[in-house]
């Protein structure tokens, strides 16, 4: 995994912060695999919570951040 432990530190609080402290984090993308370089930070974002904005439908994305994601 690409991330300092600093990274993920402020990506946890934050989450934390805003959606409670029952969020579930997951890194997936380019960001999961040591041997490359560079690309984003994809993150998805999981709580049991009623969200008013949440993503509808679901996405195949998420399908495939579940799958292939480490979770922080």
């Amino acid at each position: 995994m690409r991330l300092t432990q600093e990274q993920i530190q402020a990506i946890k609080q934050t989450a934390d912060a805003v959606l409670g402290k029952d969020v579930r984090v997951i890194l997936f993308g380019s960001r999961t695999d040591d041997t490359k370089k560079g690309g984003d930070i994809d993150l998805l974002f999981e709580t049991d919570q009623t969200i008013a904005n949440r993503a509808t439908p679901e996405a195949p994305v998420l399908t495939i951040a579940r799958q292939t994601g480490i979770q922080l």
